[in-house]
């Protein structure tokens, strides 16, 4: 019995499907159709807004993964950048210590720079000490021979130095320039601000560019360390000496590397 309703079902629920396909091919059904298109309109729109959305915030996602990935190489690339240059210098630096004419009588130990003294601020403290065989006073020249320095205090491990700048460091200098008398004098620190050569006599010929450099009477101080350049004469009448100011050849702040000095005994 129930096998036979369910037929008649069928047979009505096809024969209904095929009336409605024939009156949807034939133009009948368009009205209906439109208006249940416009009612389901807003939903279809929101769906395909909420859609673009959830594509736009994973976009915005893969993006911002992409911008740290490049950010990330990016600084993995001036990190290294960094790396390069600071070893182009300390070659520079090693190449102009191999270059540097050093005198038989004393050997040259190669110190480098730990930093500066946090209250003084013209003392470096270096990386070599007593156990080195560096003693107070011993002078310290750039990798191109260039004096710059001098040792002030010694520990076994660390030493600190003083610049030609300094109010505490003074050596004896000559002036090599287009005369060939090699005028002598004093150089000393001006606090921290520069350089003074002192104690020249009064009619000496020394001039603006004229190199000094140290004379070798100062014990432990080899002739001939390049102290820096004449760019002002001072003289005064009825004064018997006078001064010049000396710019140093070389900047004490970018030191890195330097060489210590020691006398061969």
């Amino acid at each position: 019995m129930q096998s036979r309703i369910f037929n008649k079902l069928g047979l009505v629920l096809i024969f209904l499907l095929l009336i409605l396909v024939i009156l949807r091919y034939s133009g009948v059904l368009s009205p209906i159709e439109g208006l249940f298109l416009k009612a389901l309109n807003p939903i279809g729109t929101s769906i395909y807004g909420l859609e673009q959305k959830i594509k736009g915030i994973w976009a915005k996602e893969i993006s911002r993964e992409d911008y740290e990935k490049i950010k990330e190489e990016n600084n993995r690339l001036i990190v290294e950048n960094i790396k390069l240059n600071i070893l182009k210098e300390e070659n520079e630096e090693l190449r102009g210590i191999l270059n540097f004419t050093k005198p038989d009588q004393y050997k040259f130990l190669t110190a480098e720079i730990l930093g500066r003294d946090p209250i003084f601020l013209n003392y470096f403290i270096l990386n070599k000490g007593s156990d080195d065989g560096i003693k107070d006073g011993f002078p310290i020249v750039s990798p191109n021979g260039v004096l710059v320095g001098k040792i002030i205090k010694t520990e076994k491990k660390i030493s600190t130095m003083i610049v030609p700048t300094d109010t505490n460091f003074e050596t004896a200098v000559s002036v090599f320039g287009q005369s060939d008398n090699h005028t002598s004098g004093l150089v000393r620190g001006e606090r921290g601000l520069g350089i003074k050569m002192e104690f020249i006599r009064q009619g000496e010929n020394i001039n603006k560019d004229d190199l000094v450099a140290t004379s070798g009477l100062e014990f432990n101080m080899p002739k001939g360390l390049v102290v820096g350049r004449i760019v002002e004469v001072e003289k005064e009448d009825k004064v018997i000496f006078g001064t010049a100011t000396v710019s140093p050849l070389v900047s004490y702040e970018n030191l890195s590397m330097v060489m210590v000095i020691l006398p061969q005994f």
